[in-house]
This record gives structure tokens, C-alpha cells and sequence, in this order.
């Protein structure tokens, strides 16, 4: 990892936690928790700050913004500090371990969650990077950096009024833009590099904010099973569905994060619901509250992921529950189905509302068929065969079965089903059934297969401690085979009697060594078992995740998941693929040379879309598609994109140009050039005919910039005096 990268994971880090921290800290009282769930708060916190800033019509930088959110995590915290004391509680621990249901060493295994996800994440992102400040050159990175851009360009960081063409005046709408407030909070601080903050947010997210939410879910679900909660880190992040889908899908970014706090506030509602502290019920389930707020303000489908979860563990808990109301069986019985059917039409409520119609009745072809999609769900292949995953396979299995006999955590495995359900559906069938089930992750099979890898990760958890104790059990019988012919000859009938073991009896003939003794020597042979096993599990855990290649099945060619997610990380994040270091270092030249606040015409194919949202520049298309600027008219948008090179002698495009100040010209890859590096995305060469068309012999257009087969060009006809 590069030592600017670092520094950056540094700074997204403190952006991310730190609000947060400071304000749980006081209302909970134990660091370990306050930090792992501080980005619940933080979220919310940079969000509604920005919305208040912007509705009072003040403009800051990010740096403001994030002072801002500090002050008011110090308030907050002060606030639950004062609150506690005025109920005299202040002489003890608030939330003790036991009443959380946590070990009293949390602290050890968050470090290990952090540090295992760490590990994964640079061989698979980080040893993938052309560099701290590449990006993937996806088609919702334009969006997203674009929005990040317009956030620091105007100093307004509302959710309220988002736009990529913020900084042209446009009023914007709606977005949830969480994820971009804080992207852009941290660019602030790091020089307004959006792209080294992206890069820098994800590490983020994937190595503290989902390993350490996880670390929490698994703590309150395992009840003080120490193993399971520690190979629950090899589980973390070994899903190629999730989290590491979302980066080579569209980017979805916002999504990533959305998903990622999911773990930790599930982890308050079981809190919250486990505790036996009554007076501690009621911090935690608003903290609960908190969290779905932060997810919903990341990307609103996440709240539905957690719905999912959340009725699914609320339910158990009535099965479960031993309240003197619930001693009644077909009462428990009643009251967990009414609480299923409540959910399921507050589900369809949801579905039918003007609000969510632009999402869930978004139309997605089916990838696959009805086999092969339960088949690839199985197999946490997911979409097209995405990527093979046997280890996760086998171990979810064995999870799912370990559920069986565990019967409080069945709700996982049930959780899990629906999850499955759901992404089938979404990935090979059609119809209103699929829309209801799956439209809210727009019938996206990425996105519902990530849900399921999510739902898998504790049943992940729970399989691997099982084969490490399986591997155990083997070499503690492999040890007993070895030490048995030395046993001596008169304790022989007895040690094959009892399969091996000697017993008080046996030492006594032998004159044998005392109970501590045989213990002492007893001790290491256990332990160097137990070593062995978790050697074993770990060595066949890298091998089968790791192991490149593909293997043949039928007419396909499938590639394991996490090195194939490697390979499209290194593909998408090159310096040589669309946007290239030479049309990022001619863009650079080219802003020392344009004013700053007209508008560039611009083919987004080239490159050029992402060039405002990664160097600033005021391009006027910024995503691969034929839409421009929010406020230009259809008519003369299609009148840039086909007509502009006559700007010298079409009183129309002299007209667009100057109402619309458009006063340049950007190619970076001319449609004669030999060796374009460009993309295919939406393009069509002759909606873009005005602008591909434009030469050095071109009339009305002065060039500015030449390299290669980039251009720049000012436009004579945008000014006023040249006109006609």
C-alpha cells in the first residue's frame, strides 16, 4: 500500500468513526462498542448537518462540515453523560459486557476481524491498484464521483438538492447521498482528490465498518463461543458476492456501504431484545433506529435487507421467549405469525407506493435459468457464473445443519432461504412476482446475490468452526494412535479396552506418574491438536479461495471467485483502459488554459465522463449516455451533440453555445485516431457527429491543445463579438 494511500485510509477512517465515537462513547460507555458502531451515527450526523447548512444557504468546505459533525458527537455524548447521571448511574459500568451479551476481551477480536479482512482485502483490492488515486472505469462511477465533485465545487452537501451539474446552477432533488457526504468530507481534507478518497472509504468500509459490525453480530449470537466467534473473521470478507461484487458492479459504491453497516445494527436490535437491563432497552433500540436511518440514507434497499433479518430474528425471539405473557405455546405461536404477516404487508404497502415505482418496477433482463441460477446460489457463483466458491459451499452447509441442532439461531438459515429465494427469482424469472420479491434491489441479481452472502457470512462462521473442530478431533485420534504403542505392557488390555486412554488404575500399577504430571505432559499433545487443526482449516481455506485457474463444467468456464475478482479489479482500475494517465495528464494542462467556468463539450466515451468528477473539469456530458447538463433542453442538447461543428455559419448553435455558455471543445480520442482507448457504452457515432466532427480545419474553432489524438478547442462562435 502506498504511503499517500495510507495516510488517506487514515483521515477516511477518523471522518468515518470519529463524530460517531465521541457521542456513543458518553452514552454507552465502553470504547470497544462506541467505536465499531460509531459509523451509525456519523452518517446520519454528516447528513442532516449538510441539509442544515445548505437550507440556511451557507456554503463551507468539507473540512467545516466535518468540524461541525465533531462538535455535535461532543454534544451528544455530553448529553447521554448528563442523562445517565441524573439517573444516578453514573457509579457503574452502563452496558457490561454480560449484559450485552460480548466477551470481556472484545476488544482482541475486533482486532482480529479488522486484521483478517485487511489481509484479504490487499491481496485482492490493494495489490490491484494502478495507484492510490486510479477508479474503475464503471458506468455509475461517473454518477457517484461526479456527485462527490459538485458536493466540493459548492461547498452544499445536502441530499436534499444533489446533482452532478451542481456546480452549474442546477437545483438538483433527492439522492441518498450519504456515502457521497462523506467521500467528499474526506476529499476535502485530502485536496480534493475524489478518487484517492473513494479508494480510501472502500478500504474503509471493507476492513473496519463490516468486519467490526460482524465482529459484534457474531459476539451476541454465539454466546461466548469463542472459536466460532474467531473464525467468524475468515468468513468476514472471503464472499466474492459481497462485498467485493460491489466494486466491479457499476461501482455501487453507496450500496457497499449501505450493506456494510447492516451487521452492526443488527447486533443492537439482539442487544436490545437480549439484554436484561430494562433501563438499557431503550438506548439501545434507538440506537437500532439510528442505524436503519444511516443505511436508508446510504441506499434505502438495505433497510429492506435488514427487515429481512430483523423479522426473521424477532420472530425467533418470540418462539423463543420465556416473558410470563408467552408462557402459552399457540400464543408464541400467534404472535411470531402475525408478526411475519405484518411484515409482509407492510412489504407490499412499500411496493405499491409512488415513492419506490421508479425503483421497483425497473425492468432487468433474466441472466439465467431456473437451474443454474439455484444452482449458482448454492454454490455463491451468483450471477453468470460469476466465480466458483467451494470452501464457503461446504462450510455454509455444515452451518446451516449446525442450525439444525442450535435451535436459536435457526432464524439464520431461514434468513438465509429468503435470501436465496429472493435472488433466484431476481436472476431467471419474470412477472409482478418478481418485482414485488426483488424490486427493490431493481430485479438486480448482483445486488440480491450480495444480500445472500451477507446472510451467509454467520453461517460461514459457524461451518468453519465445525471442520476446524472436525480437523481437531482428527489429529487428537492420529496423536492417540502414535502414543499407544508406547503404553507399558502391563496397562496394554486396559489402554485398548478404553480406546487408548489411560486411567488412576493403570498409574497405580505402573507406579506411574501423578494426576498434575500426567496432565503436564497431557497439555501440549491437546494443544498442538488443536494448532493442527486450525492449520489445517486455514491452509485449505487459502488454497481452495485462492487457487487461480478455472475449471470446466458444460459449456462453461469457471473461474474461482476471489481470484476472478482480482483480475476484473486489475482490468478496471488500470491506467491504460478509457480514461489513460496521458487523458488525465492532457486534462490537467487543459485546466490552465480554459476559464474555469464555461462548459466543454465533450464526447463522455473517450474518457471524458469521468474527467469531472476525478480532475474537475466542466465537462458537459458526464456520464456514458446522451443526457448533458440537467438544464439543457432535449432539443439542444441533440442540437450540440449533432450540429456543433457549424457553429461558424448555424445561427441555432451560435445561439446554444453562448445561452448555454459552452465555450470548448474536448476530445481525447479523435474518431480518426488508430488507437482509441475508449468505451462502447451507449455510444452511437451518430448522435455525436457535431462533436467528433470538429478538426484543426474545422471554421470557428480555435485549437488550443494538441497530443496525440487529443484535442482541445475553444469555440469563436461563443463569443459575442465573433458571432455572425
Amino acid at each position: 500500500m502506498e504511503p499517500v494511500l495510507i495516510a488517506a485510509v487514515l483521515v477516511c477512517f477518523v471522518v468515518v468513526f470519529a463524530p460517531g465515537y465521541l457521542c456513543l462513547q458518553g452514552l454507552l460507555r465502553r470504547h470497544d462498542v462506541a467505536f465499531a458502531c460509531a459509523p451509525l451515527v456519523t452518517l446520519p450526523l454528516l447528513t442532516l448537518l449538510g441539509v442544515a447548512f445548505d437550507a440556511a444557504g451557507a456554503s463551507l468546505p468539507g473540512a467545516a462540515l466535518f468540524g461541525a459533525a465533531l462538535l455535535a458527537g461532543v454534544g451528544l455524548g455530553a448529553a447521554g453523560q448528563l442523562s445517565w447521571r441524573a439517573r444516578g448511574a453514573h457509579a457503574r459500568p452502563r452496558f457490561s459486557p454480560a449484559a450485552l451479551n460480548l466477551p470481556s476481551d472484545l476488544g482482541r477480536f475486533l482486532a482480529l476481524y479488522a486484521l483478517a479482512a485487511l489481509a484479504v482485502t490487499t491481496v485482492v483490492l490493494l495489490a490491484n491498484l494502478d495507484g492510490a488515486s486510479s477508479f474503475a472505469r464503471r458506468d455509475d462511477s461517473t454518477v457517484h464521483l461526479s456527485y462527490v465533485r459538485a458536493f466540493l465545487d459548492t461547498g452544499r452537501f445536502s441530499t436534499l438538492n444533489a446533482s452532478s451539474f451542481l456546480d452549474a446552477g442546477s437545483p438538483g432533488g433527492y439522492y441518498p447521498a450519504a456515502w457521497h457526504v462523506a467521500t467528499a468530507v474526506a476529499a476535502s481534507l485530502l485536496s480534493n482528490n475524489v478518487a484517492l478518497a473513494t479508494n480510501a472509504l472502500a478500504v474503509v468500509c471493507i476492513a473496519a465498518v463490516l468486519p467490526w459490525g460482524l465482529c459484534l453480530l457474531h459476539a451476541s449470537l454465539f454466546d461466548h463461543d469463542r472459536r466460532t466467534l474467531a473464525w467468524g473473521a475468515l468468513a468476514a470478507v472471503a464472499f466474492s458476492a459481497f462485498p467485493w461484487a460491489f466494486l466491479v458492479k457499476g461501482q455501487l459504491l453507496p450500496n457497499l456501504l449501505s450493506f456494510s453497516l447492516i451487521p452492526a445494527t443488527m447486533f443492537l436490535l439482539v442487544a436490545s431484545v437480549k439484554t436484561r437491563r430494562k433501563e438499557g432497552k431503550a438506548e439501545l433500540a434507538s440506537l437500532t433506529l439510528a442505524g436503519a436511518i444511516a443505511i436508508a440514507l446510504c441506499h434505502p434497499n438495505g433497510v429492506f435487507a435488514l427487515g429481512i433479518w430483523a423479522v426473521a430474528f424477532l420472530a425467533s425471539a418470540v418462539l423463543g421467549s420465556q416473558a410470563p405473557a408467552l408462557r402459552s405455546k399457540p400464543r408464541r405461536y400467534a404472535l411470531a405469525a402475525c408478526l411475519v404477516v405484518g411484515a409482509c404487508a407492510l412489504w407490499y404497502v412499500c411496493y405499491r407506493l409512488p415513492f419506490f415505482q421508479g425503483v421497483v418496477g425497473y425492468e432487468q433482463k433474466a441472466v439465467l435459468t431456473l437451474p443454474r441460477a439455484v444452482l449458482g446460489g448454492l454454490s455463491f457463483m451468483f450471477a453468470k457464473w460469476g466465480g466458483l466458491q467451494p470452501f464457503l459451499s461446504v462450510v455454509v452447509l455444515i452451518g446451516v445443519i449446525d442450525t439444525v441442532r442450535k435451535r436459536r439461531l435457526r432464524w439464520l438459515s431461514v434468513s438465509f432461504a429468503a435470501a436465496l429465494g429472493i435472488y433466484v427469482t431476481s436472476a431467471a424469472l419474470s412477472g409482478e412476482v418478481r418485482h414485488i420479491l426483488s424490486g427493490f434491489w431493481y430485479t438486480d441479481h448482483y445486488r440480491t446475490g450480495a444480500m445472500t452472502a451477507l446472510f451467509a457470512i454467520p453461517l460461514a462462521a459457524l461451518g468453519t468452526s465445525c471442520m476446524a473442530a472436525f480437523f481437531t478431533s482428527l489429529a487428537q485420534k492420529a496423536h492417540r494412535r502414535l502414543q499407544a504403542p508406547k503404553a507399558a505392557p502391563g496397562g496394554a488390555a486396559d489402554a485398548k479396552r478404553r480406546g487408548g486412554q489411560s486411567c488412576e488404575a493403570d498409574r497405580k500399577r505402573q507406579g506411574g506418574r501423578s494426576g498434575a504430571a500426567e496432565a503436564r505432559a497431557g497439555a501440549p499433545a491437546s494443544k498442538g491438536c488443536r494448532v493442527a487443526g486450525c492449520l489445517a482449516t486455514l491452509c485449505l481455506f487459502g488454497v481452495v479461495q485462492f487457487m487461480p485457474g478455472s475449471v470446466p463444467v458444460s459449456d462453461q468456464t469457471i473461474s474461482m471467485g476471489l481470484p476472478r475478482i482480482a483480475a476484473s479489479l486489475k482490468a478496471l482500475y488500470s491506467w491504460d483502459d478509457i480514461y489513460t494517465a496521458d487523458e488525465q495528464a492532457f486534462v490537467q494542462e487543459a485546466l490552465a488554459l480554459i476559464d474555469g467556468e464555461s462548459f466543454v463539450a465533450n464526447v463522455p466515451q473517450d474518457g471524458s465522463a469521468w474527467a469531472y468528477g476525478v480532475d474537475g473539469i466542466d465537462v458537459l456530458f458526464r456520464r456514458c449516455a446522451d443526457n448533458g447538463s440537467n438544464d439543457l433542453p432535449p432539443e439542444t442538447n441533440e442540437l450540440i451533440r449533432t450540429r456543433l461543428d457549424e457553429a461558424a455559419t448555424d445561427p441555432a448553435v451560435q445561439k446554444a453555445v453562448r445561452d448555454y455558455d459552452i465555450r470548448y471543445v474536448l476530445l481525447l480520442d479523435e474518431a480518426s485516431g488508430t488507437d482509441r482507448t475508449v468505451t462502447d457504452k451507449r455510444y452511437t457515432p451518430e448522435n455525436w457527429a457535431g462533436i467528433e466532427g470538429v478538426t484543426e480545419e474545422t471554421p470557428g474553432f480555435k485549437l488550443l491543445m494538441s497530443e496525440g489524438d487529443m484535442r482541445l478547442y475553444e469555440i469563436e462562435a461563443a463569443n459575442e463579438e465573433n458571432a455572425g
